[in-house]
């Protein structure tokens, strides 16, 4: 199922929610790839420390190896701002959306439920 057919079925706020669990889990995919791939090994075998704090960058010893903290960090900034950009072109286009599409047949599949605390 496509977007605009999410978008038509559900409504474009479900859509857009959908839309962005997505791109989170893949992001959170790609933090944790680069972070356990790269960032763990630099931090583990730098000094002998037990624990927790080995996995830290707190555990290098050598600051030449700060390199690789920095990529990361811009990495992860560049790909947390595109994010931030996508989701900036569908908050532009929620407006049109809701301008040109049937919003009453959307807003019609609502359930709102009322009196549902007087049962306890």
């Amino acid at each position: 199922m496509g977007r605009a057919d999410l978008a038509e079925k559900c409504g474009y706020d479900a859509m857009l929610y959908l839309t962005f669990q997505k791109a989170m889990i893949l992001l959170w995919i790609v933090c944790c790839f680069f972070g356990l791939s790269i960032l763990l090994p630099i931090n583990i075998t730098s000094k002998p420390v037990d624990g927790f704090p080995a996995t830290t960058i707190g555990n290098v010893a050598d600051p030449s190896r700060y390199w690789a903290h920095i990529f990361i960090v811009f990495l992860f900034s560049f790909l947390i701002y595109g994010l931030v950009f996508k989701f900036r072109s569908f908050l532009i286009n929620s407006r049109t959306w809701q301008g040109t599409t049937n919003v009453k047949s959307v807003v019609r599949r609502i359930i709102f439920l009322t009196n549902t605390f007087q049962m306890f």
